[in-house]
């Protein structure tokens, strides 16, 4: 039976395996530690370090932002620049932990070493500056003064910042600087190609627990005997090719559109659906109405200008212009619902909605449900489903830092007003939402075991795009086997969200000071219970 977990300001610690400083006897030391009254007592007392690291880390995270994505650009032959990127990413992490035990040192006195055993600068680029990072950070003083953690931080910042120019030479302009996005976005066609070569980054498996993250890495036959081994979930391994996930990484898992044409193709689906696939999508939270990629992925306003009709559910009244600038073309196969989503009244008011389009389909054939209000969402899955609405796909936003058998439900200002008029500057860090003084931390998004119990057991749990989950109908999921149960739901979030590169690193819009990443470190909720 699972744990449940209702109340947003706070994090169910108690449902947690792991309270212990290394996780569950595996070999990850997390950091913050778990000594929640010491991590509370250094942010109000050590107010300086806290920022400095904060400061530091921020940094620190958009490097590995950025050499992640310069990752999905390297040519496919390029194998030394390759393994170079990669170990600037794991250089990254590394950077991160050990600021991280440094801040903390006073909760755990042995987390440094164990943070500096971590780097390994044999094998790093910039070998001496991380022997010199190593050196300056573990001659610790005993009095612990600012001064020793302000020219550690240093040290660490210089370290990262030059396995960072070393991994990013190829991406450098003439002067010395980065790409600007506008010219880097001409290169991301190559993101994009089916023979990419190799697979798509995952989370430095030596910063996970016991080295869980080398499962995601797992390789399985193709159907097509021509692509030999892909990665689990592989796009490759249905011919499809590699596309971009919300954050604007290269993604193996199947895009929303492929999956529904490789479900049409089964046997299942055409004993349920003799008429095929009905191209009627619904998007609860469309945004501008805009198809793009990356950050602004939407996967159901991309399926309207490939002929869908459906209904677009938006709150936020200044998204008005542009939302019927995208889509009114389309009308009336798609009609647009200016208001916020609520439970209560979300099926009514979408019955009516389809009732104004030219084709006229029951309940069951809707092709997918996609919904991000951020905040409500599983609440609004709930009201669906309870009345009779079964669509092929569900996607749907979820906070993704907790794994199957834990049920968490957001609740108080996280599922507020701001919540369905997607204010982002309201968003504290990812997954959580500014709120009261003393609310400042309310989660944002229910955890998937909420979604799983919200859809029943009609649906089965596909795959994670990072914070989106993807769940299926079963009686029409043969289509995707052996894949779909070549993994459980535990392995399936951990190679989605868990063992994604993006996890732990703080996101471009993540600069708050109380930020989630820094008070708590979520690899303890990898390991099974």
């Amino acid at each position: 039976m699972h744990k449940h977990c209702h109340g947003a300001g706070r994090l169910c610690l108690t449902l947690g395996c792991l309270l212990s400083g290394l996780v569950a006897g595996l070999s990850l030391r997390t950091c913050p530690p778990p000594d929640a009254p010491c991590v509370a007592r250094v942010r109000h007392e050590l107010t300086v370090a806290w920022k400095l690291r904060a400061e530091v880390d921020k940094v620190i995270s958009q490097r590995s932002y950025e050499l992640l994505i310069l990752y999905d650009w390297i040519p496919a032959e390029e194998v030394v620049q390759r393994r170079t990127a990669l170990r600037g990413i794991e250089a990254m992490e590394a950077g991160r932990h050990l600021l991280c035990a440094l801040t903390f040192i006073g909760c755990d006195a042995e987390g440094v070493e164990h943070a500096i055993a971590m780097v390994q600068p044999k094998i790093m680029s910039t070998d001496a500056l991380a022997e010199k990072m190593v050196t300056t950070c573990g001659n610790i003083p005993s009095d612990l003064n600012m001064d020793w953690f302000g020219v550690c931080s240093n040290a660490i910042w210089e370290w990262a910042e030059a396995e960072y120019m070393i991994s990013a030479r190829l991406f450098m302009s003439d002067s010395g600087r980065a790409q600007r996005s506008d010219a880097a976005d001409k290169l991301n066609i190559r993101k994009t190609e089916s023979a990419a070569g190799y697979d798509a980054a995952t989370y430095p498996s030596s910063f996970s627990p016991g080295n869980i993250c080398e499962l995601s890495r797992t390789l399985l036959p193709s159907k097509n005997s021509r692509f030999g081994l892909q990665p689990v979930f592989s796009g490759e391994a249905f011919r499809d090719v590699s596309w971009v996930d919300v954050t604007n990484l290269r993604t193996r898992h199947l895009s929303a559109i492929s999956l529904l044409e490789v479900l049409e193709n089964g046997a299942d689906f055409q004993l349920r659906h003799p008429f095929g696939l009905s191209r009627v999508a619904v998007n609860l939270g469309g945004g501008d109405g805009a198809c793009m990629v990356g950050h602004s992925l939407d996967p159901v306003n991309c399926f309207f200008p490939q002929g869908f009709g459906g209904v677009v559910f938006e709150a936020n009244k200044t998204l008005e212009p542009l939302l019927f600038e995208n889509l009114a073309q389309f009308a009336p196969s798609v009609q647009i619902v200016l208001e916020a989503a609520v439970e209560d009244s979300v099926s009514k008011r979408l019955q009516e909605a389809l009732s104004r389009c030219p084709s006229q389909v029951p309940r069951g054939e809707i092709d997918i449900i996609k919904v991000d209000v951020d905040g409500p969402d599983c609440h609004l899955v709930r009201g669906l489903s309870q009345d009779g609405w079964r669509p092929k796909i569900w996607h749907v936003e979820i906070n993704p830092l907790f794994p199957p058998d834990i049920a968490v439900w957001p609740s108080g200002p996280s599922l507020g007003s701001s919540t369905t008029v997607n204010r982002q500057h309201d968003l504290s860090s990812a997954f959580s939402r500014r709120g009261a003084a003393d609310e400042k931390q309310a989660l944002v998004g229910c955890s998937l075991q909420a979604l799983l119990d919200s859809a029943g057991a009609d649906y089965v749990f596909v795959h994670m795009e990072f914070e989106n989950a993807v769940l299926v109908r079963r009686d029409i999921s043969t289509a995707l086997e052996p894949w779909l149960s070549s993994r459980d739901d535990v392995q399936k979030w951990r190679d989605g969200y868990f063992c994604h590169p993006m996890a732990r690193v703080r996101m471009p819009h993540d600069s708050d000071q109380d930020s989630l990443f820094l008070h708590y470190d979520f690899r303890r909720w990898g390991v099974r219970c």
